[in-house]
This record gives C-alpha cells, structure tokens and sequence, in this order.
C-alpha cells in the first residue's frame, strides 16, 4: 500500500511539474508576442506621425525649396530609421512573415520620400 502511494505521489508530482513547466512556457510565449506588438506598434505610430508631418509640410503654403528640401531630407532619415528598428525586432516564429512585410512598407516610403525629393529637385532646376 506505501508503495503504490509513493508511486501515486511520484506521478502527481511530475505530472503537477509538467502543467507548471507548460504554463511557464505558454506565459513566455505570451510575453514575447506583447512585447514584439508593442515594439512594432511604436514603429507604426512613428510611420503615421511622419505620413502627418509630410502631408502638412506639402501643403503649407510658401515654403522655399532649401526649408522644402531640408525637411524632406529629415523625412528620409527618420524613414530610414524606422526601417532599421523594424529589422532589428526580433519577431516570435508566425510573425517573421509579417515582420519582413512592414519592413518592406516602411522601405517603400523611404524610396518615396527620396523620389520626392529628387522630383522636386529637378523640378525647381
């Protein structure tokens, strides 16, 4: 009768160190997807915010082509910037996929910012 108590008890407790184990790892897991969203997420709003500036900066008017051509420049550079922090996340396993997409939008709007730049270059020569 101890015997198979002690064996019963043996069970239990592995058993009881298994689900501990899967719940730690499920929480890791968790983590790990919050804090790539929100790391992705800040990239996001900075993108947004500087759609903003550039739309307010091609609109206002009387801006001189140096302060047009300056900002743009400065619009290229935080471009730029955003697409290195989204290739240095570390995005869990399903959103490597993803991750590669928004880098891929956010390098499309660096080349259309420098594009932009370059037309209106030429545009006031």
């Amino acid at each position: 009768m101890r015997l198979i108590a002690l064996i019963a008890l043996a069970i239990l407790i592995v058993v009881l160190l298994v689900v501990w184990v899967e719940g730690c790892s499920a929480e890791a897991k968790a983590d790990r997807y919050r804090d790539y969203m929100a790391e992705i997420g800040a990239v996001d709003n900075a993108s947004a915010r500087l759609g903003q500036e550039v739309y307010t900066t091609l609109t206002t008017p009387g801006l001189n082509h140096e302060d047009l051509d300056a900002k743009l420049g400065g619009y290229v550079q935080t471009a730029e910037n955003q697409v290195q922090k989204a290739e240095g996340l570390d995005p869990p396993g399903p959103m490597v996929g993803p991750n590669e997409g928004a880098v891929e939008a956010l390098q499309y709007r660096v080349n259309g910012l420098a594009g932009l730049r370059t037309a209106f270059k030429q545009t006031i020569d």
